[in-house]
């Protein structure tokens, strides 16, 4: 592993510290055509074991970990979900569309009428979704992540991560970005995990739309189930391995 970061560290090297022409508005995407890799949505790291990550500097925003489906109660339970709690698509009736973050801190409303809240089980080792009406009424608590399955892709995926910094520089009617910051963590373990789903620092976001243009238009379109981290609390799921700074120009 410490020859794949060194390897990597060269690579980033030659990438930092300068102003690189952005076509479109995914730094994410211009960084890993800059290094040579594809985008890789699959529960395996980006490049050589370490899993990369680009982030603004000037933003907070969440880091998306990985995604993964529900383990059950059903096969296709993550499918039974949408088609249950979503909503109609105005211009594609036959479709549902779901877009929200479930936590396990507080309850998160979709629409007037239905809540959701993550359950952390350690009995049955399982994360649930409990579903409540909001008279406060249960509707039903089984679709679920077994813990097995969620440790399994955090080791396989996240073992190591590599956490790039980004700003955005604007000349003449052009945008540029440029990456200035590079930290390589290393993940610490599940209990920690854990506890971050039940602070509510680390969320599952359902993203289930229909696609609005090309050859599957009219379709359903989902982005998984992806569970997200504060970038303010990351170095409680992380710890430092090797950062460094450069200087601007």
């Amino acid at each position: 592993m410490e020859e794949s970061i060194t390897t990597l560290i060269k690579k980033i090297d030659l990438i930092c510290n300068k102003k690189h022409l952005l076509s479109t508005n995914n730094a994410g995407l211009l960084f890993e055509n800059l290094l040579g890799i594809k985008s890789n949505d699959l529960s395996v790291p980006d490049i050589d074991g370490i899993e990369l990550k680009v982030s603004n500097k000037n933003k907070n925003y969440p880091i998306a970990l990985f995604s993964c489906i529900f383990d059950g109660k059903d096969f296709f339970e993550t499918k039974r979900f949408i088609e249950k709690f979503g909503a109609r698509n105005r211009d594609y009736p036959s479709q549902k569309i779901m877009y929200m973050d479930i936590n396990a801190k507080s309850f998160s409303f979709w629409g007037n009428f239905i809540k959701f809240k993550l359950i952390v089980d350690y009995k049955k080792e399982k994360i649930y979704v409990l579903v409540v009406h909001a008279n406060g009424k249960i509707i039903e608590k089984r679709s679920f992540w077994d813990f097995n399955t969620l440790n399994c892709i955090l080791n396989r995926k996240l073992s190591y991560l590599c956490l790039v910094d980004y700003s955005f520089y604007y000349s003449k009617k052009n945008c540029f970005c440029i990456y200035d910051n590079y930290t390589i963590l290393k993940y610490t373990g599940f209990y920690n995990f854990l506890r971050l789903i039940e602070n509510g620092d680390i969320f599952v976001n359902v993203n289930c739309g229909v696609c609005r243009s090309g050859k599957n238009i009219g379709k359903s379109c989902f982005h998984g189930l992806t569970f997200k981290i504060k970038k303010t609390v990351l170095l409680e799921l992380f710890e430092v391995k090797k950062n460094s700074t450069y200087k601007s120009t």
